[in-house]
């Protein structure tokens, strides 16, 4: 995708209310519907995710990535805001960025 159609993109979904971030994992959950994984499945994402233990934190090199799963329910909901909506819902908390 070249940098114009990302800020397309990324415009499009603020007019929706979502991140890039819930957009991109809505449109991927359409394919995904479509390619046989039926109308509620799972998907695993990974978040960067350092918890703040230490004034210090910022100086600790390591992998703080966790994985997330993210309940993405499609039942009769077709390719709209409705399912964005939803799956910002549900990812929200994972995918603040």
């Amino acid at each position: 995708m070249n940098k114009d159609d990302w800020k397309r993109f990324v415009k499009i979904s603020a007019g929706y209310g979502l991140t890039p971030s819930a957009a991109l994992l809505a449109v991927y959950s359409e394919v995904l519907s479509g390619f046989g994984c039926g109308g509620r499945f799972g998907v695993i994402v990974t978040v960067f995710g350092r918890d703040n233990v230490s004034d210090d934190i910022v100086n600790v090199m390591g992998d703080f990535t966790k994985l997330a799963l993210v309940d993405i329910k499609r039942d009769d909901v077709s390719f709209c805001a409705e399912c964005f909506e939803y799956t910002e819902r549900t990812s929200g908390k994972y995918l603040s960025q």
